[in-house]
């Protein structure tokens, strides 16, 4: 079974999701009320991301030539854009986990 690239990135968002839903229960220390609540904060989460991706769509197609200065469709490859989106965030929450459970954070009180 051959994905196309397309496939493969919203596959890639939707895990992504999950591990940021992980990274954010580890973090905040609370026990998940059972299968259900961990479906739906993944559910949110997947949602939250494909809006993140949106809006940085929106941003970055408005404001790439005050930044770049030069003309052009910024968007032409959507799925390439999803997955430089998707990559940054799935690197920044595996970096808030290692810092948070490994680092020089993991010993101090959330407050």
């Amino acid at each position: 079974m051959k994905f196309d690239s397309e496939a493969r990135v919203n596959i890639l968002t939707v895990g992504t999701a999950l591990v940021v839903a992980l990274v954010r229960h580890v973090i905040s220390k609370t026990p998940w009320g059972g299968v259900s609540q961990l479906l739906s904060w993944w559910f949110i989460h997947t949602i939250a991301l494909f809006l993140l991706v949106l809006g940085a769509s929106f941003i970055i197609d408005r404001w790439h030539r005050t930044f770049l200065g030069e003309d052009g469709n910024v968007l032409e490859n959507r799925v390439q854009f999803q997955y430089y989106i998707t990559m940054t965030s799935l690197v920044a929450a595996v970096a808030i986990f290692i810092v948070k459970t490994a680092g020089p954070f993991s010993e101090l009180d959330d407050y």
